[in-house]
């Protein structure tokens, strides 16, 4: 088996996170991340036995049974791999890179030791690795594999003190949105990452978080705001994170494919000449696809799974191997009683990726032409031959599947219709019920109670936010709104057959006021809002 050496590398200083990002991050840069430290330099047995103590010892049991045994295998199987640490060791393995299934490596040995290893003694033994200190997976490993169970367990061992202190900052009502979870969930992943305790964290930690943008930031940004309210941060660090996180336009082609972060750098330089040589000729939107085709599904697989390769003319073997690595994707999927399965499925944008690694060496063949010294030394043969990007039958098992849905959702049609009528009215009635009570108050609708705030900042006096029975921050007017185009969205769709395109196309076309007559001939309860504003 060929294995892709890591070593630790700090966050990039990435240009597509925006200019004012950047500085921030230069000027607050995240803490270099250790390679090597006490616990990750003990010898097995040391470590089996920290797993007896507390506060690494789990009350339950079994929990704690399939913690040990988990452990002490994925030990065994660590100590077969290169390096003086249990750091290094995991470093070199494929499962510090592999986000999903990071387990497959370990089962694979453990099976042929006759000790077969399931996933959840897998999972648990790994969490009692990483709470114990012994290794640090990155912070992009983490993000794609911390379960429920993660940031408890990382709360309880790693930083107690530090946590509960966090914890007494936060408002009861705040700390227990799915948000502030969240927030807290990832000061656990930079606490396991960077190594040492809450009160460690930096600005340029948070700043390089994965889920700095994008889902998650807002978590991100709570996270910032409540260790900033402490005082952890200095003076001068940024009030808050809310404009930095925020993209700044379209990213550059460098940033499209500094993505990737490539390790064979003529190689990055080309594809970012490619890019900006195309870049006039096509869309933004085209030109991120090019990027992740060629950047991410093409050389970054190549460097993952050919350590050094820096060449684009590619042996028959190694393209072989990377078309039957494309042609499909491992997923996750929540099954019914609720477990998350990683299964293969294949990549139905195959074809397209072909296509763009194909176009991509024939420009490069042709460009040689016009322009030696420039492209002539990148000028290879193609590894994808023209019946291998034809699109017929792509085409073809596309339509059958549209049909297939077709077939599978016209008979619930008639209870979509009835359920998104159901929950406009509900959310007509809760709003309604809402803004008749006064500030302050309590009101029960449909089985459910609020808490009105005391002030408000809206002219009408009005609320705008309200609190459940659990204490969740509630917006009915959001609710409103939102449960209103879901119906409008689902009528108009089934009443003219228009595609999705042609639907959004109306948002410039519909204003408030044409809604809220179809709402009155449809017979459900005017939508509250100004006249002209809004629209789908």
């Amino acid at each position: 088996m060929t294995r892709l050496l890591i070593t630790p590398a700090q966050p990039a200083l990435a240009t597509h996170r925006g200019a004012a990002a950047t500085e921030v991050l230069r000027a607050f840069p995240p803490r270099t991340l250790a390679t090597s430290w006490p616990q990750t330099e003990a010898p097995r047995e040391e470590v089996l036995n920290r797993l007896h103590q507390p506060p690494l010892r789990y009350e339950n049991k079994q929990s704690q049974y399939q913690r040990t045994v988990g452990a002490s295998l994925l030990l065994d199987w660590l100590t077969t791999l290169p390096g003086n640490t249990w750091q290094q060791r995991w470093d070199t393995s494929l499962a510090s890179a592999d986000y999903n299934g990071w387990y497959q490596e370990a089962w694979v040995w453990a099976a042929a030791q006759g000790r077969p290893l399931s996933r959840n003694w897998s999972d648990n033994g790994l969490l009692a690795l990483i709470c114990a200190d012994v290794v640090r997976p990155s912070m992009q490993w983490l993000v794609g594999n911390g379960g429920r169970h993660f940031r408890p367990a990382v709360a309880t061992t790693r930083d107690p003190d530090g946590f509960a202190r966090l914890a007494a900052d936060v408002p009861a009502q705040e700390r227990a949105t799915a948000i502030a979870k969240m927030a807290m969930k990832y000061i656990a992943q930079i606490v396991v990452a960077y190594g040492g305790s809450v009160d460690d964290i930096s600005v340029g930690d948070l700043l390089a978080h994965p889920r700095v943008h994008g889902h998650g930031s807002q978590a991100v940004r709570l996270a910032y705001n409540w260790l900033r309210n402490r005082g952890q941060f200095p003076t001068d660090a940024p009030a808050t994170l809310q404009n930095l996180t925020a993209r700044t336009g379209q990213i550059s082609p460098s940033g499209l494919i500094d993505r990737y972060q490539l390790r064979c750098q003529p190689v990055r330089d080309l594809l970012v000449d490619y890019l900006t040589e195309r870049q006039p000729t096509v869309d933004y939107t085209t030109l991120n696809s090019i990027a992740s085709h060629l950047g991410g599904l093409f050389w970054a697989d190549l460097e993952h799974h050919h350590p050094g390769i820096n060449t684009l003319r590619l042996p028959s073997d190694v393209s072989d191997a990377w078309k039957a690595r494309v042609a499909v994707k491992t997923v996750r999927r929540r099954l019914a009683d609720g477990t998350i399965k990683t299964v293969t499925q294949p990549r139905q944008s195959v074809v397209g990726v072909k296509q763009t690694v194909r176009a991509f060496y024939l420009d490069l063949a042709h460009w040689a032409l016009e322009e030696p010294a420039r492209w002539g030394g990148w000028a290879a043969p193609c590894p994808i031959d023209e019946a291998e990007c034809v699109t017929k039958k792509r085409d073809q098992q596309q339509k059958s599947r549209s049909d297939q849905r077709t077939r599978e959702r016209m008979p619930v049609l008639p209870v979509l219709v009835r359920t998104a009528e159901r929950r406009l009215k509900e959310a007509r009635a809760r709003l309604d019920a809402i803004d008749a009570a006064p500030l302050g108050s309590t009101v029960t609708i449909q089985g459910e109670t609020f808490t009105l705030p005391r002030s408000s900042q809206r002219a009408d006096g009005k609320s705008e936010e309200v609190h459940d029975a659990s204490g969740v921050r509630r917006h009915p007017r959001r609710e409103e709104k939102r449960a209103f185009f879901a119906w409008a969205t689902i009528e108009i769709l089934r009443h003219t057959g228009i595609r999705v395109e042609e639907l959004l196309e109306l948002r410039a076309c519909l204003t408030w006021s044409a809604w809220r007559a179809s709402c009155s001939r449809s017979g459900l309860p005017r939508v509250r809002g100004r006249r002209g504003s809004g629209s789908l």
